[in-house]
This record gives C-alpha cells, sequence and structure tokens, in this order.
C-alpha cells in the first residue's frame, strides 16, 4: 500500500472487479451464442420432421410425462419426445399428445437415425422468433459487455504504466 489513501490496493480491487465483471458478460456473451445455436439447430430438425417417415407407436403411462415405444425395421424403440422446443407455442399448454395407456398413436422418426423421434412434428415460428430475438439481446449484452470491460481496463492508467498519483484535495493544501 503507498500514498496516504491506500489508491494501490483500491486499484488492485478494480481490477479483481473488472476481471469479474468481464467474465460475466463473456459469460452472458456465450450462453447467447449456444442459445441461438441450439434453437436455431432445434427449428431446423423440428421443420424436418414434417417429412419424416411415420411407424405406429404405443404409448404409456409415467408420472414424469410422455414416453412411447415404436418399431422401425425390426428394432425396437423407446422415447420421450413429444415435439422439439421450437414446437412449444408460447402461451399454449401441452396440446395434442396422448393422454390413455397403452392408445396407439403415430411417431414420425428421422431416417438416417432411428432414436430421434416426436409424436407433434414441426415448429412455430413464433417460438423461434422470440428465442433468436433473445438470444440476440444476450449476444449484444454480453458482447458490449466484455467490450466495454476491455476498453476500460486499455483506458485505465495503472494499464498504460503511468504512475498512480492521487487527485490533490482542495481541502488540504499544505
Amino acid at each position: 500500500m503507498t500514498g496516504k489513501c491506500g489508491c494501490m490496493r483500491f486499484l488492485q480491487v478494480y481490477s479483481v472487479e473488472r476481471a469479474i465483471c468481464g467474465g460475466f458478460f463473456l459469460l452472458v456473451l456465450v450462453a447467447g451464442v449456444a442459445l441461438c445455436a441450439f434453437v436455431a439447430h432445434d427449428f431446423t430438425r423440428a421443420r424436418e420432421s414434417l417429412s419424416w417417415p411415420t411407424a405406429e407407436g404405443v404409448h404409456f403411462e409415467t408420472a414424469r410425462g410422455v414416453r412411447y415405444a415404436y418399431s422401425w425395421r425390426g428394432k425396437n424403440y423407446v422415447s420421450s419426445r413429444a415435439r422439439f422446443f421450437t414446437g412449444h407455442a408460447i402461451g399454449h399448454g401441452v396440446f395434442g399428445e396422448p393422454q390413455c395407456p397403452a392408445c396407439i398413436t403415430e411417431v414420425r422418426l428421422s431416417p438416417e437415425n432411428p432414436n430421434v423421434s416426436v409424436l407433434i412434428p414441426g415448429a412455430f415460428r413464433s417460438t423461434f422468433a422470440f428465442f433468436v430475438a433473445f438470444s440476440g439481446v444476450l449476444i449484444f449484452v454480453g458482447g458490449g459487455g466484455v467490450a466495454r470491460t476491455f476498453a476500460a481496463a486499455v483506458e485505465a492508467p495503472e494499464a498504460a504504466g503511468e504512475p498512480l498519483t492521487p487527485a490533490p484535495d482542495p481541502l488540504y493544501n499544505d
């Protein structure tokens, strides 16, 4: 600690806070990019599911939600996906899913990977648009925060190697 006011200690704490702030904004930026990538991938698969082949499946009751079994080309599969994430309408409840045990249901399945199946194919553009916009906000805030934190670190006097002297206090003119 140097000087009467402990400026070095203050600046060390300030640089730690800057690192924490930069890390937080970097995390927000990465979350925005990851959310955007997830929603884009999910929306693509949900739209593709409209043209997937169908198989007959049997719905069975579980306490944790939908579960169904189906067979495709001689192999048996079990799944629990009722619809893709972007297949949920914002503001709407769950609809169209069988509610009785042992109901026969139509299952849409991916021809490339029959483990990927869905009971309700398709996606809602409004859900996709909402989450892309939200991820855009996260990317904007995270990127802006990282840029501002970096700019503050570059502008800081200790980063430029300038001597750290406290501003003269007009009340204590010695």
